[in-house]
């Protein structure tokens, strides 16, 4: 996949438009984390970029803050030490080939606090509700203040990652 192939599927995932995915992918070629058309060559991206450029549309920041701001929220950890970044590209690899635990990540949502490091991954099992909450680890129940996050659903992970992938051919 290339970055102008990765601009039209996250509109289309996301609903943002265009335009306003291109100004943050032009600020990742820019800051040298993205890899840059050169001549008739147009490289493809790894799923890392894909979970850089999603970060930085979640966390809704100005394209001017949207390189830094993806790399705070990528490295965010959780209380058992994963981070985001990581978490996140694994479950948009799961996809890859069909397993139990791709069928899972189906059954999940990440939610991206806007202005504050945080995010939450939930996920439904048979069991219940399990959740990992990245950055800042106080319940999001007790927050002091009004919060801005915005959610990613499992079925949008999904779809996602089944394009990067290449599944199905020809999308």
């Amino acid at each position: 996949m290339t970055t102008k192939e990765l601009v039209a599927v996250l509109a289309r995932i996301t609903g943002l438009p265009h335009a306003t995915i291109n100004q943050y992918k032009r600020r990742f070629i820019e800051g040298g984390r993205f890899p840059c058309r050169t001549g008739a060559i147009n490289p493809s991206i790894t799923t890392e970029h894909v979970v850089l450029l999603l970060l930085a549309l979640l966390a809704d920041v100005p394209a001017k803050d949207a390189v830094t701001t993806a790399i705070h929220y990528a490295n965010l950890c959780d209380d058992q030490g994963n981070k985001l970044g990581e978490k996140l590209t694994e479950l948009l690899d799961s996809f890859k080939t069909p397993t139990a635990y791709a069928a899972l990540t189906y059954h999940s949502r990440i939610e991206v606090d806007c202005g504050l490091p945080r995010a939450l991954w939930s996920i439904e099992t048979t069991d219940g509700q399990h959740e990992a909450i990245f950055g800042i680890q106080d319940k999001l129940w007790a927050d002091i203040r009004v919060r801005k996050s915005l959610t990613i659903s499992g079925k949008c992970l999904f779809d996602l990652g089944m394009i990067i992938h290449g599944w199905p051919k020809g999308v």
